[in-house]
This record gives structure tokens, C-alpha cells and sequence, in this order.
């Protein structure tokens, strides 16, 4: 902890020198310095590298804080920058990760991070259909806080493409730990959270009761069968 303080503070006098020559130039800065994937409360993968990424003005140095040690990256041409933190270990030991820009002056710390298991849950109205709607939806809501080892994430319908998204156009709802208010109680069905996705964490919850899982629902309802499958796939049909 008071290695991130001395980080902040370090950093933060930067912020106020690079404010104040923001006043009379404009900032080259204009994509997010962080993709919007991450975030508080999140679980990463445990056992496998993890790549953090984001952006920035070209030539910047980032520099991330994470377990006691420091990583850095220089912003390409293109503006993005990428930093690949090595395999960590699960556990419900929460950490925090502190990221700087030395050039541009931003800094972003995540705090109560995880390293676990992630699901991606992902389909049409089946998988969509909300925990608020099922016949014990009562009963599951009322117990969705014995469950803080399992983070919760729904993106958003406004997020469409074919090809591989760095940064959500729409997020329904960030990374937050299990409670009533985050499992859908007294919002519109359909929204948050998938009932499929959170059953089936509850399941894998209950047998490894110390390894966080990451749970990230992002469904279509409606959509074609045919989207969901690879062109190859597609092509062995007549």
C-alpha cells in the first residue's frame, strides 16, 4: 500500500504540471487511457499472462505498479500501449494495480482485483434471460452476497462488430461484486445479470470455494443461429 501511495504522489505532481500546460494547448490525449474492459472488482486469469493495454500520446512511458514490482511500456505510433503482467497464482487475496502516464500525467488505480478462473457466457435470449425472472429469483438475489468470490460483468447491446473489440462502445454493467442491487433486483428483465451465466458460477463457487471466477455475459437476443457460428463452420452446411 504505501508503495502505491508514493506512486500516486509521484504522479499526481506530474498531473498538476501537465494540467497546466493543457491550459493554453490542447492535449493530444483523446482515446481512453485504459480500456474500459478493465476495472475495479475484476478477476483476471490466474496461470497465464495477462495483458493490460490502453492509450495515450505516442512515445509516453506507462508504468504499472502491481505486486510489488513495476512494468512499463512506450505508446506506439498508433497511440496504444500494452503491458503483459506474468502468471499469478488464484486467490481471494485482493491486489491493486496502479497505472501511470509519465507524459500526459494520467493515472488510473484499480483496487480489489482478483486472479481466478473467467467465463465468457455468451448467446441469444436463453443466455440473456435475467436472474430477476427465475422462479427462485427470491431466493437467488437474497443470497448473491455469500458469493464476493465471484465477479460479475454484462456488456452492453450497443457494442456490434465483427471482428475483435479493444474497447466496449457499451457496457451494461462494470465488474462488481455479487449483492441484490448488482444481481438485478428492481431492475428491467433482460438487463443484468444472465441467470444461465450466474447459476453456472454458483456451481463452479461452491466446489472451489477459494477460487475467484469471473463471470462476463454478453448476449444477443433474436440474433441469427448462423452469427454465432465460425465461417467454417458455416461452410461444411449445404
Amino acid at each position: 500500500e504505501l508503495f502505491h501511495r508514493k506512486l500516486r504522489k509521484r504522479m499526481m505532481e506530474k498531473v498538476v504540471v501537465i494540467a497546466l500546460l493543457c491550459v493554453t494547448t490542447v492535449c493530444a490525449q483523446t482515446a481512453p487511457f485504459l480500456s474500459n474492459i478493465f476495472g475495479d472488482n475484476m478477476v483476471l486469469q490466474r496461470n497465464k499472462n495477462v495483458s493490460l493495454w490502453g492509450w495515450s500520446v505516442a512515445d509516453d512511458v506507462i508504468t504499472l505498479a502491481f505486486n510489488n514490482d513495476i512494468y512499463e511500456s512506450t505508446v506506439d505510433a498508433n497511440g496504444k500501449w500494452i503491458i503483459i503482467l506474468p502468471p499469478t497464482e488464484g486467490s481471494t487475496n485482493p491486489y491493486t494495480i496502479s497505472i501511470a502516464s509519465k507524459i500526459v500525467g494520467g493515472l488510473i488505480v484499480l483496487v480489489n482485483v482478483l486472479f481466478g478462473d473467467v467465463y465468457f457466457c455468451s448467446g441469444q435470449s436463453n443466455m440473456e434471460f435475467t436472474v430477476n425472472g427465475v422462479f427462485n429469483a427470491t431466493e437467488a438475489i437474497a443470497s448473491s452476497g455469500n458469493f464476493s468470490h465471484i465477479r460479475i460483468f454484462t456488456v452492453g447491446q450497443g457494442t456490434s462488430s465483427t471482428t475483435p473489440q479493444e474497447y466496449l462502445s457499451t457496457i451494461e454493467q462494470e465488474w462488481s461484486v455479487p449483492s441484490p442491487t448488482t444481481l438485478g433486483a428492481g431492475v428491467q428483465a433482460f438487463t443484468y445479470f444472465s441467470a444461465v451465466c450466474w447459476f453456472y458460477g454458483v456451481e463452479i463457487a461452491k466446489r472451489y470455494p477459494d477460487l475467484p471466477i469471473g463471470l462476463i455475459s454478453s448476449n444477443w437476443g433474436g440474433t441469427q443461429i448462423r452469427v454465432w457460428s465460425s465461417a467454417n463452420t458455416l461452410a461444411k452446411c449445404p
